[in-house]
């Protein structure tokens, strides 16, 4: 059931939405120079499939650090950050999680914010795991790792696309479990 106290502004047409989508590249899944020389390491590609911005907001880490920290994703494209362990590190690997927020405008001239968490781990013994949580908080994510794929959606929510025609958007998340990890969020108009 969409939600019936904020109506969205400005959602693009469906088609429009699949032109830009269909136009997207490739994910970049490549590896930093220098990263293989870590004991423990992984990249993570945020694929933002949506017509928002994707904000960084905060980590947590339970072992590592970035290698490359995550930033700001525009619409339409990606953005690749990197975990490894600590220098000097023995033992250990990178563990943690990363928060993020999508913030669409509303008709009222204010914003819906949608907060979402990716958890991310390669650990010294064990294998690769991820989640993804719709949370503000990193350790959410961290907390809730497993192996292969997660996912989740956002509420359903009513809109005015560029036709102003009404229209329900939900915002799909699906992360996959690797050494180069894929965050893939995606903005769908779903039916009632």
């Amino acid at each position: 059931m969409p939600s019936p106290t904020v109506i969205l502004k400005g959602i693009l047409t469906a088609a429009s939405l699949a032109s830009k989508i269909g136009g997207m590249p490739a994910p970049n899944t490549g590896t930093p120079s220098g990263i293989t020389d870590k004991a423990r390491w992984f990249t993570m590609t945020l694929n933002n499939q949506t017509q928002w911005d994707i904000q960084y907001v905060t980590s947590y880490f339970d072992s590592g650090r970035y290698f490359t920290a995550p930033t700001t994703v525009e619409p339409f494209k990606d953005m690749e950050f990197s975990g490894c362990d600590k220098d000097g590190s023995i033992g250990t690997g990178v563990s943690g999680g990363s928060a993020f927020k999508i913030q669409i405008p509303t008709t009222d001239g204010g914003y819906e914010t949608i907060n979402f968490a990716v958890g991310w781990s390669n650990p010294f013994i064990g294998s690769f795991k991820t989640s993804i949580v719709l949370s503000n908080d990193p350790k959410d994510a961290y907390n809730q790792i497993q192996e292969g794929t997660s996912s989740i959606s956002s509420d359903k929510f009513q809109g005015k696309d560029t036709d102003d025609n009404s229209v329900n958007v939900q915002i799909n998340f699906v992360a996959e479990s690797a050494q180069h990890m894929i965050c893939t969020i995606t903005e769908t108009e779903p039916e009632n």
